[in-house]
């Protein structure tokens, strides 16, 4: 009776063991996930700033032509980040400054996921871009 007792416990530590493994990796593999995401596609928007003309040809065009042009970026931005996240994580983008004219792009993305034993969690990760124009 006592090694049946024994080997019940030693089983429940195993799944509890496995549990924890799989729910730390999940969150680490979503995180990663994020964080390049973000990181690709704010310096893939910000690029964008560069190479495409009427960026460059815009120059001094007016306060509508500047909010286009950011509107653009932005529109960039969440475009690449779409493509580049493959997860079934909800994912919900703040963009806190977003300025052409100085290369500035500063976004928050938060993914909320469910792990295995149905218990939400999320991850937040902020990301600004700053591009120097020589």
């Amino acid at each position: 009776m006592k090694s049946v007792v024994n080997l019940g416990i030693c089983v429940l530590l195993l799944v509890f063991t496995v549990e924890i493994v799989q729910a730390v990796e999940n969150r680490s593999i979503r995180e990663e996930e994020l964080r390049q995401a973000v990181t690709s596609a704010v310096y893939t928007a910000l690029e964008m700033t560069i190479t495409e003309q009427e960026y460059k040809e815009a120059g001094e065009g007016g306060s509508s032509e500047e909010e286009r042009l950011n509107k653009k970026m932005k529109e960039c931005f969440l475009s690449s980040l779409e493509i580049l996240i493959n997860s079934n994580s909800r994912i919900d983008v703040a963009i806190l400054e977003a300025d052409y004219k100085l290369g500035i792009l500063d976004v928050e993305a938060k993914a909320e996921f469910q792990y295995s034993n149905g218990k939400k969690g999320s991850i937040v990760y902020r990301k600004t871009g700053i591009l120097e124009q020589h």
